[in-house]
């Protein structure tokens, strides 16, 4: 699949800085967002070849040959398997190219809301689109409401969904389109059945209750490291990842940072793997891949390899602790 060139989206997927997984999950949604990790892959290098890979999507590349390259070089932090390799880049083309997408979308919406009042969400209709998200299918809000802030697609993993501007004329003309359908299942939310939208309450249609329509992080059984994300966060004029933060601020994340990206080995002994890398650099270490993982295998394994000689060790990031 060739993508329509999106030139803008391609330098926003770019400007995303190329962050440890131990160190993403501590950071601020906001920053997340202009973040990029990839889980068991800890060098910044091999990060930021992956993030430009996918920044190829948006610039006119092939779906599938990027697809085939990103997991062709996650292979090995997944112990060789292809098909797993295969789902994670589908899965990263799916959640950086969309969201990249979206943020341009967003920022021309955003710009003529006073034409375009309204924003509509679409889905694409087919049998794989979630509960949650087909309960949305044509719903019609304020371009300017909180709701977009947590809905705006792709609001989950592996979202396909889409938002389209509607005008007022439009919008009225959905409402006398949907003057005998039930309050609760027309398409323009107003009054109690916007603020249960908000509230992650959508009514099905047909009379069937009303479906869990919470983000993610929301969800009981999600947690603080759910997928969260907002449009107006990635958007291009915000680029700059220290925009969010005063340089004093940001200085302390940074410090909290190294207290926080903690790799736990057996429940109670823990090492800094990325503290870990500079301490062994400084040694005439490098720190390689995380290899995959054996049966019975309890911790992580590391390579490191010698600068002078070239040797490799594999050590566990307990052992490394001891090591440096």
């Amino acid at each position: 699949m060739i993508v329509r060139e999106n030139t803008k989206a391609a330098e926003l997927i770019r400007s995303k800085v190329a962050v440890d997984p131990n160190r993403f999950r501590h950071l601020p949604d906001d920053i997340k967002a202009r973040s990029f990790t990839v889980a068991y892959v800890h060098q910044v290098d091999v990060l930021e070849r992956l993030r430009d890979k996918i920044a190829r999507l948006p610039a006119g590349g092939d779906w599938k040959q990027i697809r085939a390259e990103l997991a062709e070089e996650i292979s090995p932090y997944m112990g060789g398997n292809v098909v797993a390799a295969t789902k994670k880049a589908e899965l990263l083309l799916r959640t950086h190219g969309y969201q990249a997408y979206a943020a341009g979308r967003y920022t021309q919406q955003m710009a003529t809301k006073e034409s375009m009042p309204y924003l509509m969400y679409i889905t694409v209709g087919d049998a794989n689109v979630r509960d949650e998200h087909a309960v949305l299918d044509g719903k019609v809000l304020p371009a300017d409401d909180a709701f977009w802030q947590t809905h705006y697609p792709p609001w989950e993993f592996g979202c396909r969904c889409v938002v389209a501007a509607v005008s007022q004329a439009g919008t009225d003309a959905i409402k006398r389109q949907d003057k005998d359908v039930p309050p609760a299942e027309r398409r323009v939310l107003e009054g109690k059945y916007l603020e249960d939208a908000r509230k992650g309450r959508v009514a099905r249609k047909d009379g069937r209750g009303y479906a869990d329509v919470r983000p993610p992080k929301e969800r009981a059984q999600a947690g603080a490291n759910a997928y969260s994300w907002n449009p107006g966060e990635i958007a291009p004029e915000a680029d700059v990842y220290k925009a969010r933060l005063p340089a004093k601020e940001f200085k302390q994340l940074e410090l909290e940072l190294d207290k926080k990206g903690l790799e736990f080995v057996n429940k109670n002994r823990r090492v800094n793997i990325a503290k870990a890398a500079v301490v062994l650099d400084k040694g005439g270490w490098t720190l390689g891949r995380a290899l995959p993982w054996s049966p019975g295998q309890k911790a992580t394994r590391y390579e490191l390899i010698n600068k002078v000689s070239g040797k490799v060790v594999v050590k566990t990031a307990a052992e490394i602790k001891k090591f440096v």
